[in-house]
Parts: C-alpha cells; structure tokens; sequence
C-alpha cells in the first residue's frame, strides 16, 4: 500500500510542475482552463467517493453517525461524478482534432497539478497561521504565544502577550 501512495505522491509532483505548460497549450486554443480542469477532476473524484461510500465499511465509519442515509451520499457522489464527466465531455467536443488524442489526459494533468498548487499552498499557510509562536521567557523557559495568549509546555496559560509582542504580562 505505501508504494501506491509513493506512486501517487511523485505523480502528482509531476502533475504540479506539468501543469503551467500543459494548461497554457489548451488555453491559448480556447478549449479549458485551469478552473475547468481543477473541478473537473475534483468534483469526478469526489462523486467516486460519494458513490463508493455506502459500500465501503471503512469510508462510512469515518463519516460518523450523522443521519445521513446511504442514499443521500450516492445521490450526491452521482451529481458530482456527472458534472465532472459532462465539463471532461463539453471540453473534448470543444477541443480541436489536433489535441484531442491528448485532451483527457491533459486536463486531468492540469487539473491534479492545480489541485497539488493549492494544496500546498493553502495547508502551509492555515498551517503557519493556527501554530503558536515560540518565546522564551526572562528564566529561559520556551512559552507559546496564541493569539495573545501565552502558554507553558503543559499548555497551562501563564500571561497575555505585551503589546510590543516581545514579552507578557504573568497572569498566575
């Protein structure tokens, strides 16, 4: 299983660095763009999953007890697994003979590639912001600032965060 998602993983590095060519070729023809592409291949594999999800032990133990009926979930995954199929079917009728052959292949390429983008891009950045900062204290100790708050090792709040930011006020 781990050299699937090794497998996975290095194609979609591929994907990422593919896609600004891959893309600028289908744009400068009219026929997708990176938007088109990118929910294309989301919402086809987000209907994959909506569909497989009743069926799948492990993916219904993961959703929770919410109620939700099985059918909820297939009709869902069938709308999204259609729309996706009908923007890969509108852009290969769009597309001109010459790079037809290659259309499918292509936005699926730039689509995982855009996808890849703003994955690392987006969980670097919520990442960076929802981390405390790390201080020290005037005894040396290493503290953590979250919002204003500062906080020992034990996660036990200790001060609030002096307005210049490079000190505390102690509370306990």
């Amino acid at each position: 299983m781990s050299i699937l998602l090794i497998i996975f993983v290095v194609l979609c590095v591929i994907c990422a660095f593919r896609e600004s060519s891959v893309t600028g070729l289908y744009k400068a023809f009219g026929v997708y763009g990176r938007i088109k592409a990118f929910l294309a291949i989301d919402l086809t594999i987000a209907g994959v999953v909506g569909i497989l999800t009743p069926f799948i032990p492990a993916l219904s133990a993961s959703t929770g007890n919410t109620g939700v009926s099985a059918f909820v979930y297939l009709l869902v995954g069938v709308v999204c697994l259609a729309i996706g199929v009908l923007l890969y079917w509108t852009t290969y009728r769009k597309c001109p003979a010459m790079l037809q052959s290659r259309c499918i292949l292509s936005m699926v390429i730039s689509g995982m590639g855009v996808t890849v983008k703003i994955a690392v891009f987006f969980l670097g950045f919520v990442w960076k912001l929802i981390t405390p900062r790390e201080m020290r204290d005037e005894d040396g100790k290493t503290v953590y600032v979250l919002d204003q708050n500062v906080y020992d090792s034990s996660g036990n709040k200790v001060g609030v965060l002096t307005d210049n930011g490079n000190s505390y006020v102690r509370t306990r």
